[in-house]
């Protein structure tokens, strides 16, 4: 059981990487009682379901929610809005 717990909590910030992922979206599961993550994935569309793949979300499978880069981008035509 402690086995599956740490594969369970496994972080991924220091497994080599590939590619990317982005957060798409989200939804509920009404069969199984479960919310989830919309992960697109850089494979490209061939790939899981059209590109896309489902995470459980509240419970930081493959850090999905902890170790997250995000932006807050700033268009040129804003910046100038603001002067």
């Amino acid at each position: 059981m402690a086995q599956v717990e740490a594969q369970a909590n496994l972080k991924m910030a220091h497994q080599p990487l590939d590619h990317s992922i982005y957060i798409v979206g989200w939804g509920h599961d009404a069969e199984k009682n479960m919310p989830y993550w919309i992960i697109r994935n850089s494979y490209g569309d061939q790939w899981g379901m059209n590109g896309d793949f489902l995470v459980r979300r509240g419970q930081d499978d493959y850090g999905v929610e902890s170790e997250i880069t995000a932006f807050n981008v700033e268009l040129a035509n804003e910046k100038e809005d603001k002067e």
